[in-house]
């Protein structure tokens, strides 16, 4: 079969399970203090089983769910290792937390420009679509969630009881 034709599952939700997983994975080990302990030998392997996935993925049409597979998870560990390394920045804490808004949006926002533009999107301008993704969910998690929040916790939290 060629490209096109198998490229339906990147689309279809339940093909995207081993990615949300393996986060989820990833996020549990980091929870349990799991840490590479030597960050440049974890990216230089990392690096090599991404050269052997993007070369099969690429043949498949499969290039960014096989970068979300291998080298996310092997960037994040490794950099969970470094103390005081990028991870122990706000940025990268508040781009977690905005993580959902970019799920929810990064796909219909790519259905939106492919088709205004009638075709599928160059390299160069996945790469601008990904920024402006990321850009609105930090945004939809500051204006949005974080004040929806905020707001549920209040109304729902436990009240005192005053005596009777």
């Amino acid at each position: 079969p060629s490209v096109p034709e198998l490229r339906w599952w990147i689309r279809f939700p339940p093909t995207r399970l081993p990615e949300f997983l393996i986060g989820a994975g990833i996020g549990r080990l980091y929870a349990l203090g799991v840490r590479i302990p030597n960050p440049a030998y974890a990216l230089a392997a990392g690096a090599g089983a991404m050269i052997v996935v993007m070369a099969t993925a690429r043949a498949v049409g499969a290039l960014p769910s096989a970068i979300c597979l291998v080298l996310i998870p092997v960037v994040v560990l490794a950099a969970a290792g470094v103390d005081g390394g990028p991870l122990a920045s706000r940025w990268p804490l508040l781009l977690g937390e905005a993580s959902y808004g970019l799920y929810l949006l990064h796909i219909p926002l790519r259905f939106v420009v492919e088709g205004v533009l009638s075709r599928e999107l160059r390299i160069s301008e996945a790469w601008g679509l990904a920024t402006v993704a990321v850009v609105l969910s930090v945004v939809l998690h500051v204006a949005f969630e974080i004040p929806v929040r905020r707001f549920i916790r209040t109304a729902f939290a436990p009240r005192a009881r005053l005596p009777v």
